[in-house]
């Protein structure tokens, strides 16, 4: 077997990749923040399958694509209600029941118990199903950008990765959980810049790699069985009881509004009373085109109206800047931007790898996704992008105040680092788009 493999299927819902006896499976529904679709789960289940019948394979690592690694469940995207139409659960409680423990309980245990260690790579937000996934992986790594969102859902491991008195203050309060706060409190092993987070992972699993597969296989059996015998598998299938009688009160999803609404009530509550402001998360309105269209005329942008200056002006977002990798397939990555009527500047890394891919192919599309003031929707921009060698510091240092609170040591650390590095470690990114969307 090679040393490195990978799927050409760009499209897959999850994506899989070995190099070198280290298996990535990346959830890859950016679109939707990788909201968990039966679909999106139907094939992390496959991959994982893959990953444990491949004898090459020793370590196994969890990520996403895009700003976060998962927004959870998939709570009614067209994609996630077509497959509900095609795939109808029985009718009434019994499909209820079902679907709740077959897609959140019964194959979260068993990805639990896989004889490899597995590895989540957590950046961005962890909400809801999302947190159950990475609390099934042995080992969980955050970036310092991961803000972490617990429940009582159906999988319920909180108080066995938090212990049992924070985790009723925790989901009483229903506040987002920061990376260093989820690594105080155990859930998570380490935590590391978030543009450090994949390199740090694939050494960390190449060395676990190392370890012959038997004795690794062996540790993780003794340590899953240890708390088996200590009642966890009991205590996950009696609290996914106590999930079905709150789910049977109309508290986890309004009547009538699956399918209709943005995202659960309780993760709407907790978002507004995040100090460091809400952010975009699955919506059922078809996303943006993610790909700069290559057949597309190259024609002036139409004039910005009035609703879209206000939708830009409501409140300051982090964009999604998608760009082309060298084999024409897309990645999208999160970004600051400025907006001046006429052209958008972002800034970036000197060494950034999507400044290698600008300069590759300078067609590029910036997202821009709002809720503020009932403005759900999205603006796109499409253009070809230039770079410039000054400015980039000057632009990161304009929006800091915007994006952070610069009363956090941690940011202030950020940006005293970003002044010490110099204008020679940014580069200034601007775009004059050539066609506006909305949607």
């Amino acid at each position: 077997m090679a040393d490195t493999t990978s799927d050409d299927d760009t499209t897959a819902l999850v994506t899989y990749r070995v190099d070198r006896r280290v298996a990535t499976l990346t959830l890859n529904r950016p679109e939707y923040r990788n909201a968990q679709s039966r679909l999106l789960l139907d094939e992390l289940d496959a991959a994982f399958d893959r990953a444990v019948a491949d004898d090459d394979v020793r370590v196994i690592v969890l990520r996403g694509a895009g700003p976060h690694f998962s927004s959870g469940h998939d709570i009614g995207t067209p994609e996630e209600l077509a497959d509900r139409e095609a795939r109808p659960w029985p009718d009434g409680w019994l499909g209820d029941q079902r679907r709740s423990w077959e897609l959140n309980v019964a194959n979260t245990l068993r990805w639990r118990d896989l004889p490899k260690p597995t590895i989540a790579a957590v950046h961005g937000m962890c909400i809801y199903g999302a947190w159950m996934v990475a609390s099934a992986m042995d080992v969980i790594v955050a970036a310092d950008d991961a803000r972490f969102l617990p429940a009582h859902f159906q999988y319920f491991s909180v108080p066995w990765d938090l212990g049992a008195r924070r985790t009723k203050e925790l989901l009483w309060l229903a506040d987002f959980i920061g990376a260093e706060q989820a690594f105080e409190l155990g859930f998570v092993n380490h935590v590391v810049p978030a543009a450090e987070l994949e390199p740090f992972v694939a050494d960390l699993a190449g060395r676990v790699s190392r370890l012959d597969p038997f004795v690794a296989s062996m540790i993780k059996r003794s340590v899953n069985e240890m708390q088996d015998h200590q009642g966890f598998r009991t205590a996950i299938t009696a609290a996914h009881g106590t999930y079905l009688q709150i789910q049977a009160a109309g508290l986890v999803m309004p009547d009538g509004q699956e399918g209709k609404i943005r995202r659960l009530p309780s993760v709407e509550r907790s978002l507004r009373g995040d100090r460091r402001g809400p952010v975009e998360e699955p919506t059922v309105a078809e996303p943006a085109p993610a790909v700069p269209e290559s057949d597309v005329e190259s024609t002036p942008a139409e004039t910005t109206t009035p609703e879209i200056e206000r939708f830009l002006d409501a409140r300051v977002r982090l964009a999604t800047l998608t760009t082309l990798r060298a084999d024409g397939s897309p990645v999208s990555v999160p970004v600051w931007f400025e907006w001046d009527g006429t052209e958008l500047a972002m800034f970036c890394g000197a060494t950034s790898a999507k400044l290698d891919r600008i300069e590759h192919d300078p067609r590029i599309t910036v997202t821009v996704v709002n809720d503020v003031d009932e403005l759900e929707a999205w603006v796109a921009f499409d253009g070809e992008a230039s770079i410039h060698p000054t400015g980039g510091l000057a632009l990161a240092e304009r929006l800091a105040p915007a994006y952070w609170d610069l009363d956090d040591a941690d940011r202030q650390t950020s940006l005293e680092a970003w002044r010490a590095a110099g204008d020679d470690a940014f580069r200034l990114v601007t775009m004059t788009p050539r066609r506006i969307r909305t949607g």
